[in-house]
């Protein structure tokens, strides 16, 4: 920019959605070291590398951030889930769900850690719904069938615990087993 050039003004909405977002990294990473309860704005601010005064015009107060940051992550990881293939069979459904998740919390997998592990702990109005959202877009994504939501849920609780031990490199590798659970064998039969 030459001198005297005018910086053109981003648009207030796109900003303030840029700043949501960093809130909501904040809490994902801010989550890994204290527990989700005990979060206090200083915490999130100083991770989101944010003036306190910028995060109260974003939210108005400590508990809606860590709430719209457990949303945020959610659809991070159910967005994707969100078009399943069609017109196949359930067991390639299932592998493309589990592959589609395990992708998705490879990517992110400090908002996955927020959505399925520490939201269960914060101080917000009926916490287990993100883990549930989860496991319904999983659900969804399998199709009808069987016992399908307790199958996903198995899944989704497995993968949870997982990234709860700090272990959420593994799941790659526990892809067969995850198949298994959703009640496909070697053979491809659905005994479930």
């Amino acid at each position: 920019m030459t001198r005297g050039t005018v910086r053109p003004e981003l648009d207030r909405e796109v900003v303030a959605a840029f700043r949501r977002e960093r809130v909501a990294r904040g809490v994902a990473e801010a989550a890994q070291e204290i527990e989700t309860q005990r979060l206090r704005t200083i915490d999130i601010t100083a991770t989101a590398r944010m003036a306190k005064s910028t995060f109260f015009e974003l939210f108005p107060s400590r508990p809606a951030s860590v709430e719209y940051a457990c949303e945020f992550a959610t659809l991070r990881l159910t967005q994707p889930l969100a078009q399943p293939p069609e017109d196949t069979p359930r067991r390639t459904r299932l592998e493309w769900a589990i592959d589609t998740l395990i992708a998705a919390i490879e990517a992110e997998p400090l908002l996955a850690a927020l959505c399925l592990v520490h939201s269960r702990c914060a101080r917000i109005e009926t916490p287990q719904r993100y883990f549930q959202a989860v496991v319904d877009a999983v659900a969804a994504a399998i199709g009808p069938g069987r016992c399908t939501e307790v199958r996903a849920g198995a899944i989704v609780t497995l993968i949870a615990l997982r990234l709860a031990q700090g272990r959420g490199e593994e799941l790659a590798t526990l892809r067969a087993g995850f198949v298994g659970i959703g009640g496909f064998y070697a053979d491809g039969d659905d005994r479930g």
